[in-house]
């Protein structure tokens, strides 16, 4: 059964404590961090783990990108902060880390005939994740490749393209994370489209604006049918405080996520 998390930046308190016991209260008990000064409160963050019960759903890499830059001083840079979000994520027993390999427009050259922009950035994230792929097993953790609308990111910016990176891969480490809202905006079926891509999804993303966009008890189905019994993480990207979630969080309750 798909289990639902919720993101620390939409948790009130101005502790991690305060944040976690919200989380609480909300109903949920797990959250998924940012990856943003994480490594400075891992104490104050397992402190608050061990108080209320919470689990930590994922990393969020965030914003963090560079491994597809054409500098490789800043590929390396990023490779290393890449790292560094996966020994966190195994430090605190969390599934994996969410990433966007790439934000904004491609800056790598498009050598067509040979290879375009897009087919390059490919290329260069699969080399990548020869290597990334067995430091996360060995670390006993999962790396979950983010597709975004496009708006956000030229690079997977459909979660079939991020789902053909991690199917050629084939590597039990590397999988997709989806969000509800990104699958919209490609005006996708979304309950079908998971379904489709059922084996390559391992982290899931709803909106807590807009959650209308989808019929949650065919999603919950859709979901259990495929075998899914990954996160399921509430998030949004309007600002903080325009969104119920109390609310938001009984619904997905009552559509069957634990």
């Amino acid at each position: 059964m798909p289990r639902l998390a919720i993101r620390e930046d939409l948790l009130s308190g101005q502790t991690t404590m305060a944040r976690f016991e919200h989380a609480v209260r909300l109903g949920t008990t797990a959250v998924e961090l940012s990856a943003d000064g994480l490594g400075e409160r891992i104490d104050e963050v397992v402190e608050a783990m061990a108080a209320t019960g919470v689990e930590i759903a994922a990393i969020d890499h965030g914003r963090r990108d560079g491994i597809l830059h054409i500098d490789p001083v800043e590929r390396e840079r990023a490779l290393a902060e890449l790292r560094q979000s996966i020994c966190d994520a195994a430090d605190l027993g969390a599934s994996g880390v969410v990433f966007v390999p790439h934000f904004g427009a491609l800056i790598l050259p498009d050598l067509t005939p040979f290879l375009s922009a897009e087919a390059l950035a490919a290329e260069l994230l699969l080399s990548h994740l020869r290597t990334l792929e067995d430091y996360a097993a060995a670390m006993g953790v999962s790396l979950f490749i983010r597709s975004l609308r496009q708006q956000e990111s030229a690079f997977l910016c459909r979660f079939e393209a991020a789902a053909a990176v991690a199917r050629k891969r084939n590597h039990p480490s590397v999988r997709v994370a989806a969000g509800t809202l990104d699958l919209h905006s490609e005006g996708l079926d979304i309950p079908a489209a998971l379904r489709a891509g059922a084996h390559m999804l391992g982290y899931l993303y709803i909106s807590a604006v807009g959650l209308d966009v989808v019929d949650l008890a065919v999603l919950t189905a859709a979901l259990e049918a495929n075998g899914y019994n990954g996160w399921v993480t509430l998030e949004s990207r309007a600002p903080h405080g325009e969104h119920d979630l109390s609310a938001a969080v009984a619904s997905l309750r009552a559509s069957g996520f634990a």
